[in-house]
């Protein structure tokens, strides 16, 4: 991992009601019942901490950096409890300073799993002085201490909530540092054009031979080509970490419930020849190729006197405006006319289904009423050409979020706005720069253009947005 690019001075956070020099401690390990249970400790008393739980041959005080050690951990006190002493058998971390998560003295406690036996290890750092952590405060003090920027401690949210292989592979982009460097390219760029124009302004560019905003004109195009780039990926970012969500539509009895579970593998939803078995929406989600589809099994579509259906039907509607990719479901071997209506106006797909009993009078109908809007042939009930349809709607909810040919991609909305910014800012100095405009104009739109993308990895981030992105982030990380 690369080094961070740099922290803001001033993000020291005094008005915390907490002291970032506090020893802190968390279940680095989901709450619950399991094999091993993790408790970390990060601070300047965290290997005293545990020493004093820890027994051993070997003091924790004296292990080196990245030493696992073997040993019991006492969590009460014999003197006080001479008959229920717990002494579990422990795996312990050492990890010292600077050459940590934190860049703090961390130790990791591996304890066997279990709500009660964590929470006692827990309950024991308290009670020698440990703080319980916040949350994701040992992220964040890895971006105080700069061992992380913003957007690389970001990242590390994103790793921990990625559900795809391309969501992994976007969360370690950006982990890695390449996100960043190419925001430290640019800001370099930027300030050297920025300085050029400052010395003109301070002295006599005509003595100088600098100054001349014209003189960035190349500098400014070339910056905003590739912010444009960048922004341009997002589209795919957003996709690949929130995913997309299909409605499956249709007239009752075509199969709709039986292509949901078809798509899931498993049985989601309710199955029966009875038209409006489905009143409500049933819900899944699959994996598409590293695209994360929840996939919506909706009522029929039909005129009825029943008001529960008629509120499953109206919540067909409603889910079927929501959903990213529309897929009206229709019986192969049933009637013509066709009612397109449903999807009219939207991105959708016709799939015919039960295609082993298709009529060819239907599906020459459905061609030719169908237009540009593609057509997949499926039997829900055995499986076939359902590989086939997952891979159209891939390709449907990516046509709009073209995979880039270099590079990673932008995720988060905060940065692509930060993006979007720094590009209208030097536009907006490029236009002034050609336009002959005083150089003071210039300078300042590089100087605000400068703030935005200095937002994105933590130098001119709000204290408020730092704090925000922190909050999202579960105790322990």
């Amino acid at each position: 991992m690369v080094p961070a690019l740099g922290v803001p001075p001033e993000a020291t956070f005094h008005d915390r009601p907490f002291a970032m020099t506090d020893t802190i401690v968390a279940l680095a390990t989901p709450s619950g019942e399991g094999g091993i249970a993790i408790v970390r400790l990060s601070g300047t008393r965290a290997i005293s901490i545990a020493d004093s739980l820890f027994r051993a041959p070997r003091r924790l005080a004296d292990a080196p950096t990245h030493t696992l050690l073997y040993g019991r951990l006492a969590l009460t006190d014999r003197a006080e409890s001479p008959d229920s002493v717990i002494s579990d058998e422990v795996l312990v971390s050492v990890m010292r300073a600077p050459r940590s998560y934190t860049r703090e003295d961390v130790v990791e406690i591996n304890c066997h799993g279990g709500v009660r036996l964590a929470d006692e290890v827990l309950r024991a750092c308290v009670r020698l002085g440990a703080r319980r952590a916040e949350r994701g405060e040992f992220t964040e003090r890895a971006f105080l201490n700069g061992r992380l920027d913003l957007a690389q401690a970001e990242a590390v949210l994103d790793l921990v909530k990625a559900r795809t292989k391309d969501a992994l592979s976007a969360a370690y982009y950006e982990l890695s540092g390449n996100l960043s460097a190419r925001i430290s390219a640019l800001r370099t760029r930027l300030t050297e054009s920025l300085a050029r124009i400052e010395m003109g302004l301070e002295f006599d560019e005509e003595d100088l031979g600098v100054g001349d905003p014209r003189a960035e004109s190349a500098t400014l195009r070339e910056a905003i080509s590739e912010i444009g780039a960048l922004v341009g990926t997002y589209a795919r970012g957003r996709l690949i970490t929130e995913g997309a969500s299909v409605a499956i539509i249709g007239p009752p009895n075509v199969g709709k419930s039986s292509l949901l579970n078809a798509i899931l593998g498993e049985d989601r939803a309710i199955v029966s020849h009875i038209p409006g078995t489905t009143r409500d929406l049933v819900e899944g989600e699959a994996d598409l190729d590293g695209v994360r589809v929840r996939f919506v099994d909706t009522a029929g579509l039909r005129e009825t006197g029943d008001a529960v259906e008629r509120e499953g039907t109206k919540r067909a509607g409603r889910a079927a405006s929501a959903a990213d990719v529309v897929l009206l479901v229709c019986d192969g071997s049933g009637e013509i006319p066709w009612d397109l209506t449903p999807i009219s106006g939207r991105k959708a797909i016709i799939v015919v289904n039960k295609m082993d009993k298709a009529r060819s009078d239907v599906l020459s109908a459905l061609s030719a009423s169908a237009g540009t809007t593609s057509v997949y042939r499926v039997s829900a009930l055995s499986g076939e050409g359902v590989d086939t349809l997952c891979h159209g709607i891939r390709e449907t909810l990516c046509a709009d979020a073209p995979e880039p040919k270099t590079g990673g991609v932008i995720t988060r909305a905060r940065h692509a706005d930060a993006l979007s910014a720094t590009e209208t800012h030097l536009e907006r100095a490029l236009e002034e720069a050609t336009g002959q405009a005083r150089s003071e104009l210039v300078a300042a739109d590089i100087r605000l253009a400068l703030d935005a993308l200095g937002s994105i990895t933590g130098e001119t981030t709000p204290e408020d947005i730092i704090r925000r992105i922190f909050s999202e982030f579960c105790i322990g990380k």
